[in-house]
């Protein structure tokens, strides 16, 4: 754990807690020391990977695609917990059914303010909260991932209209680090206040749960202006990040090396600890994450879901390293190939923080048997010819270079302005037959056509 100094809204907070032995559970008050965080959301702005993406080695298409809906809903965590209510400013709060809590403040035209704490399964809130990453929202709003993450959203209603929302989700087991967005204002209702009274309340509640980090990323100016008020700072490509008071040492001590790290199978709960891991400066890497099309100056947040998304359908593997304190320091993962003819080629890439790159070798030798147990008969991997290191490691896991692609990588900064893309492989062994049927794949004739 980083012990951070408590700060005035440290001891605001604790003080709030006295007497309240849920509450407190979640602060790990130790010795006048406490783990501060903030995280915060934005004005008139959407925080989220809503964008499309390339995505050459697509997800299986029996997945909900971008027009379908998905979800995420509360948990009986946050009604046995309790929360925090009412910091910096805002007003009293009461107690709800079903894991929330309402606030009220009054804004500066005298129109007053509630703000609802929900978790999934957010029920009747679902159809009028804000959610655009729709290939994972019908699960996560039915409450159907609570049980690795902690998905907390926030709800600003006026005369019992929904006038603006945003959420954060954080690992359920340590909420450490966070991810927010969903941001969003009702276009009538903005220049009132709504969203910096939300994002208010939102650090207060990740801070008393322990929180140390929160990223969001956005490409909207007023959104912008209102994160960095709140303590958010530019990091990398559209991202920001708030650091609590006295973290400010936060990369290098929060990815310090504190013993070997155990290998686990990667769940939804992860979303933030790997978008922390990818969103440090080391290792000075060109090529961050292939599949997903994540280079050296690109931050990391959404992209995860491309990754855990195929393992529901056996079309990928993801594994992490946990060190002792619950942080993950390293990932390593594999997609299939988004074809039927192609399905047992598997893509594979891997990263991991500098104190932990040691370990990266049998991460990613075990992510590769995991592979050949979803039908993988080849591993391949796309590396930066600058990346060395990054070469080694895959040399390490028995992977051989097949083929170089000359000049496919722009380098701005480099002299000849390209750099070869290298392409790593690691034959496992021919299958009888494939893991999805030809009718599984976009564009195949149903079955019910062959029938008769």
């Amino acid at each position: 754990m980083l012990h951070c100094p408590l700060t005035w809204e440290d001891r605001f907070l604790d003080s709030r807690l006295r007497g309240n032995d849920g509450l407190r559970k979640g602060l790990h008050v130790e010795r006048g020391w406490i783990p501060a965080q903030a995280g915060m959301t934005g004005e008139a702005g959407m925080v989220g990977d809503g964008r499309n993406m390339l995505r050459p080695y697509g997800l299986p298409r029996t997945y909900p695609s971008q027009e379908e809906a998905g979800g995420c809903g509360p948990s009986t965590w946050g009604r046995s917990r309790g929360r925090i209510a009412g910091v910096s400013g805002l007003g009293g709060s009461e107690r709800m059914g079903r894991g929330g809590e309402t606030t009220t403040v009054r804004l500066a035209n005298g129109e007053v303010l509630t703000i609802r704490v929900l978790e999934p399964p957010l029920g009747d809130y679902a159809e009028r909260i804000n959610y655009s990453w729709r290939d994972i929202r019908e699960p996560l709003m039915a409450g159907e991932l609570v049980d690795t993450s902690l998905d907390r959203f926030f709800v600003g209603e006026l005369d019992g209209e929904c006038v603006g929302s945003m959420t954060y989700a954080t690992p359920r087991r340590c909420s450490e680090v966070a991810v927010l967005g969903m941001v969003q204002t009702r276009p009538d209702q903005r220049r009132k206040g709504i969203a910096t009274y939300l994002l208010r309340q939102t650090i207060a509640d990740f801070r008393a749960l322990g929180g140390m980090a929160m990223y969001l990323c956005t490409t909207n100016p007023n959104a912008y202006a209102l994160y960095y008020k709140q303590g958010f700072r530019p990091l990398i490509g559209d991202g920001m990040r708030y650091l609590a008071p006295g973290c400010e040492d936060f990369d290098r001590s929060y990815f310090a090396y504190d013993g070997p790290a155990a290998i686990r199978p990667g769940t939804w709960g992860d979303l933030a600890p790997v978008s922390s891991l990818y969103n440090q400066p080391q290792p000075d890497w060109f090529i961050k994450d292939y599949p997903r099309r994540v280079f050296r100056d690109i931050r990391y947040e959404g992209h995860y879901r491309h990754v855990w998304l195929p393992t529901q359908e056996r079309q990928g593997t993801v594994l992490v390293l946990e060190n002792r304190r619950q942080r993950v320091v390293g990932i390593a993962s594999t997609v299939a190939v988004d074809s039927y003819v192609e399905q047992h080629t598997h893509v594979v890439d891997c990263w991991a923080c500098p104190a932990y790159l040691g370990q990266l070798p049998e991460l990613l030798s075990a992510v590769v048997e995991s592979a050949r147990g979803t039908g993988a008969e080849v591993v391949q991997a796309h590396l930066a010819d600058s990346d060395r290191a990054k070469r080694q490691v895959f040399q390490a896991a028995g992977f051989h270079e097949e083929a170089r692609l000359r000049d496919r990588l722009r380098v701005d900064a480099a002299p000849a302005g390209r750099q070869d893309l290298l392409v790593y492989s690691r034959t496992l062994g021919r299958r009888t037959a494939p893991v999805h049927a030809e009718s599984a794949f976009y564009g195949a004739r149903p079955a019910f056509q062959l029938r008769g």
